[in-house]
């Protein structure tokens, strides 16, 4: 009897549950089914709010109204029809923002170093009347709670419910960084397709989207003062990714709450930068490959102070592209046997005397100082040199 009354508590629990995703940190639900009434109404008890945040407010009550999203259950919630046919209706949301603080976009907010992040809030959703109320210390945080609003309600027959009030929750993230990482070089991504991927991250609250948008196989990003790369090294001409993609991508995203961290990995899997920079390019596509890289094709940036100044070059302009205060280098997989053969690092080490490792430590602080010149953060993969 009392495995059964522990199961039963169990059941009730994952039901409640079942649709929050991620979990939020404190969650207390009843058991009295509740209706959205028919002129539901989220309200911003904000002056002068953002335009972003009632676009979210937009958008939440649009897929409230429109997505009919059924529970998974055998007979998608038929089950539920007599416990929410004389149930009472909830009238709205209302939205407030908590302390003295200036009220900033959810894109201002989304773009803060990790540190100075604050997602949080508290969502308190009675059994019944009036409204239902949701406050945050930053419209960062009414975005995450909006979407824990809406996984709370299903669709059925006309009826959009809940079997769960009343609902308390205070939640905030237990990590700034909830990453996606997507590879767009080895297979073009139209930015169409990237921007629904924008969509299904905010849905689960994730904040960083890792954009690998160039390496080895193609480079699609143009890059002002560098176009060049990508005439030579898309894999089309419309597999490119020109400026204001990036800032409409980049718009778009921290909308959502989600900051853009592009990686341009260096020295290592960049051997199409030698379609039209071969000076700067080692041992471009060697064959056995699997000799001189760990994926094909093989080629990787030289280490001379030449090729320093060109990459650092490039960063300085991608500083210029993506508003996040982060920007990865890469940094993983310099193969040191394609150095070992190539004659413009063997003249270079022995007319200076310097070797692999004071040279690769010159090109990445170079590289580095480009970028916190330009007020960025640098994100160095946790790499190895490779010898085979």
């Amino acid at each position: 009897m009392a495995f059964g009354r522990i199961f039963l508590v169990l059941a009730c629990y994952a039901y409640a549950a079942a649709a929050l995703w991620p979990l939020p940190r404190q969650l207390q639900q009843g058991t009295t089914p509740l209706l959205l009434s028919n002129d539901f109404a989220i309200t911003l008890s904000i002056h002068n709010a953002p335009s972003d945040l009632v676009d979210a407010v937009s958008r939440a009550k649009s897929y409230l109204e429109k997505d009919k999203l059924e529970r998974l259950v055998v007979g998608r919630g038929a089950a539920d029809e007599t416990a929410i046919s004389g149930a009472k209706q909830l009238s709205g949301l209302v939205l407030s923002l908590s302390g003295n603080r200036a009220v900033r976009s959810i894109s201002e907010d989304a773009l803060l170093p990790l540190e100075d992040r604050d997602e949080a809030y508290v969502l308190d959703i009675p059994t019944a009347g009036s409204h239902a109320t949701l406050s945050a210390n930053s419209t960062l945080g009414l975005l995450r709670g909006l979407t824990t609003f809406g996984q709370l309600w299903y669709y059925h027959d006309g009826k959009t419910y809940t079997l769960g009030a009343p609902v308390h929750i205070e939640d905030a993230p237990a990590f700034p960084w909830r990453g996606l990482m997507l590879d767009t070089c080895r297979n073009f991504i139209p930015i169409d397709d990237i921007k629904r991927t924008f969509d299904a991250m905010s849905w689960v609250k994730m904040s960083s989207f890792h954009w690998h948008v160039v390496d080895s196989q193609s480079f699609p990003l143009q890059i002002p003062g560098f176009e060049e790369i990508v005439e030579k090294g898309a894999y089309s001409s419309d597999s490119i990714y020109t400026p204001s993609d990036v800032k409409e991508l980049t718009s778009y995203a921290a909308a959502r709450g989600i900051d853009v961290v592009v990686e341009i990995d260096t020295p290592g899997h960049t051997a199409i930068i030698a379609e039209s920079h071969p000076e700067h390019v080692a041992c471009p596509v060697f064959s056995p490959w699997s000799k001189y890289a760990e994926e094909p094709p093989s080629g990787q940036l030289r280490l001379l102070p030449s090729t320093a100044n060109f990459t650092a070059g490039i960063f300085s302009e991608v500083a210029k592209m993506f508003p996040s205060t982060m920007i990865s280098l890469g940094g993983d997989e310099v193969n040191t046997p394609c150095y070992a053969e190539d004659p413009q690092m063997q003249e270079y080490w022995n007319s200076t005397g310097l070797g692999l490792n004071e040279s690769l430590n010159a090109f990445v602080q170079l590289t580095q100082s480009a970028l916190l010149n330009a007020g960025k953060t640098p994100l160095i993969s946790e790499g190895k040199l490779t010898a085979h």
